[in-house]
């Protein structure tokens, strides 16, 4: 047995060769491989494959190495670099310029790594920046699965790309996907706009950022709101759903979809889609919003109102710029009391001017007029030029009284004639050509061609007009009637005048000359004043009301008064001629006067004779002193030369249709 002072001594001895061996470590840089503790696990070790110093410390309960400078660590494909780490077991610490590197895949800095050889799993803490491609995420805690190549971060995190920047409170980045996953407070910077929402998905291939949840985006002086829908950050395109709202300097709108092309600035909204801007409010199924050429689109249940006007239609086209308005599909045009249905719709909203085409009817509800047609130029002073290509354009006109007076022709058309600069005061007028009918109830006429003034309410009919009221018919190479409040008051007839007041077939009190001019009395006859060559054939009655004689005189003029639309009183003037016959002997000459005749051919009976002309009115060309050829009618002081030339080409084409 030794002595004790031997067993101090071999033991003192063992203390300097220990302290020797660590100060010839800590002295010497190391190249290492494979030369930690030996592995019993099932896992592949991690290898410390560079380091300037080393340190072992062989505790039995926890050995550890340490590894000071350059550290260089591999475990499996992944590697790791330091300027100081510790390894026990599975366990590896790194602190200092952390990085780590996987293939092409991750590559991660950070100021400290704890890292678990077992499940490849690390936790990295301090200025934690993730680089992939041309992604970054920056953080200060990120948890790095680096089996499933997936990180995630609990307190707040930033990406950048190329063209944007993304935060979030918590997030995960699925490396291998290439997707990221934001949740809470998520924040996207673009150059052009802000997108705050709560949930938002980035595919980093296709840098589409898919968010969820009220989400706010901010764009120069507009504002997006929705609930679900995504951006790509590359293009600049966006999509937006579920009660999306978009706010501007210039107006809003709201739709379910929402969809933005950065390339092109356009906007489409579907789905209950509603624009309002500070002049108008729009709506439609859906809406295409061109910014660069400013111009909105509407589709389907559409409809632009404003403080002045409404249009409607299946599809509507607003040129903001030169305020056209297109209207399609059964589409109507509302003007304060004014209204235009059609077809086709084009009108313009600077000048005032719209025209029509298909079937189009143009409504005054203070007039109570409307007119049909299938080609329709208007005016907002309420002139207007109507033509059809086929069938004929009419005027239905509703009076005081309530009856209906209808009026067709091949053209219809109405002007205003500015004749007082300074007072504005105008005469509205409106001209029908040719081959025009008249149909109410109590009123009928044909004529070449019609003018009726609104302001005074006179009626003048050329080219042999023909007008019958009741039992009485009124002809002429000219037909001017006058009305008031009640209806007719005065009737003019100008050359070839006559009248015919109807009994049967057979017999019919006669009246003809140069001139006649008619006075009423709430629809009754109260004079008659025929001037030049006049004559007339009245058939004289008994006590019972018996035919017994027929009156027939000619002188130069001769005045009739009624009473209850009976003849009161009758003067011849200018040496009259008078034959009286008995009416059982009378015939012939004593019946009728020559050239004129009651005339049933040409009578319109009902409305649909507009269409379909019982007869028609002709035109005196070779009359010189006729004024009243439907050309003529260009001659009433017409100024717009754009209405001037339109019914020139509306004569010219009438005219053509005629020749075939």
């Amino acid at each position: 047995m030794p002595c004790l002072p031997t067993l101090r001594a071999a033991k003192l001895l063992r203390v300097l060769l220990s302290i020797s061996l660590l100060v010839i470590i800590l002295s010497t840089p190391t190249l290492l491989l494979g030369q930690s503790p030996a592995d019993t696990s099932v896992y592949d070790p991690i290898r410390v494959i560079y380091t300037d110093k080393q340190v072992t410390v062989n505790d039995p309960d926890d050995p550890k190495q340490y590894y000071i400078g350059n550290v260089k660590i591999v475990h499996d494909s992944t590697y790791f670099l330091c300027d100081s780490a510790v390894t026990s077991d599975q366990t590896l610490k790194a602190f200092n310029h952390v990085t780590i590197l996987k293939a092409d895949t991750i590559e991660t800095h950070s100021n400290s790594l704890i890292y678990n050889g077992q499940s490849k799993s690390a936790t990295l803490n301090g200025d934690v920046s993730l680089v992939n491609g041309n992604e970054k995420l920056f953080t200060n805690t990120l948890y790095l699965d680096l089996m499933t190549d997936v990180a995630t971060y609990q307190d707040t995190a930033l990406m950048t790309s190329q063209t944007a920047q993304l935060s979030s409170i918590k997030g995960r980045y699925d490396l291998n996907k290439k997707v990221a996953y934001f949740f809470e407070d998520v924040i996207v910077i673009d150059s052009s706009f802000t997108l705050l929402t709560d949930t938002l998905h980035y595919d980093v291939e296709s840098n589409v950022a898919v968010f969820f949840g009220p989400s706010y985006i901010s764009q120069e002086e507009t504002q997006i709101y929705a609930e679900g829908g995504y951006y790509n950050t590359e293009t600049g395109d966006a999509f937006f759903e579920q009660n999306a709202k978009y706010n501007s300097a210039t107006g809003r709108a709201t739709s379910d979809l929402m969809r933005y092309s950065s390339s092109d600035k356009n906007i489409i909204l579907e789905g209950n889609a509603i624009v309002r801007d500070t002049s108008y409010t729009a709506m439609a199924d859906r809406i295409e919003y061109l910014q660069a050429d400013s111009i909105v689109i509407l589709v389907g249940n559409a409809s632009v109102i404003n403080d002045e006007s409404q249009a409607i239609g299946d599809y509507i086209k607003l040129n903001q710029a030169t305020g056209q308005v297109e209207i399609f599909g059964s589409g109507t045009y509302n003007n304060g009391n004014t209204s235009l249905a059609s077809d086709t719709i084009y009108y313009n909203e600077k000048t005032e001017i719209g025209n029509t085409i298909g079937s189009s009817v143009y409504t005054d509800e203070t007039e109570q007029r409307r007119l049909f047609s299938d080609h329709l130029t208007y005016n907002e002073d309420g002139s207007y030029l109507a033509y059809n290509t086929s069938g004929r354009p009419y005027l239905e006109q509703v009076s005081e009284s309530g009856d209906t007076t209808y009026l067709s022709a091949d053209t219809l058309y109405s002007y205003t004639d500015r004749r007082d600069t300074l007072t504005l005061d105008s005469v509205d007028y409106f001209i029908g050509y040719p081959d025009v009918i008249v149909y109410s109830q109590n009123f009928q006429a044909v004529a070449d061609s019609l003018s009726y003034s609104l302001q005074d309410s006179t009626l003048q009919l050329f080219g042999t007009p023909i007008a019958w009221a009741d039992t009485t018919q009124f002809a002429g190479d000219t037909i001017i009637m006058i009305n008031d409040s009640v209806g007719i008051s005065d009737v003019h007839l100008y050359g070839k005048a006559n009248l015919i007041s109807y009994i049967d077939d057979k017999y019919q009190d006669q009246i003809k000359g140069k001139t006649i001019h008619a006075k009423l009395d709430n629809q009754s006859l109260e004079s008659l004043h025929v001037v030049g060559n006049a004559e007339t054939i009245y058939l004289l009655r008994d006590e019972e009301g018996r035919y017994i004689a027929a009156n027939k005189t000619i002188c130069s003029y001769i005045d009739f008064w009624f009473e209850d639309g009976e003849l009161s009183d009758i003067k011849f003037h200018g040496e009259p001629v008078s034959h009286m016959n008995p009416i059982d002997q009378a015939s012939g000459e004593d019946l009728y006067l020559s050239k004129i005749k009651w005339d049933v051919t040409r009578r319109p009976l009902s409305k649909n004779d507009l269409f379909h002309p019982v007869g028609k009115a002709t035109l005196g060309k070779d009359d010189k002193d006729n004024p009243t050829q439907s050309e003529s009618l260009l001659e009433i002081g017409v100024e717009d030369d754009k209405f001037e030339q339109e019914i020139k080409d509306a004569l010219k084409k009438q005219n053509n249709k005629k020749n075939d």
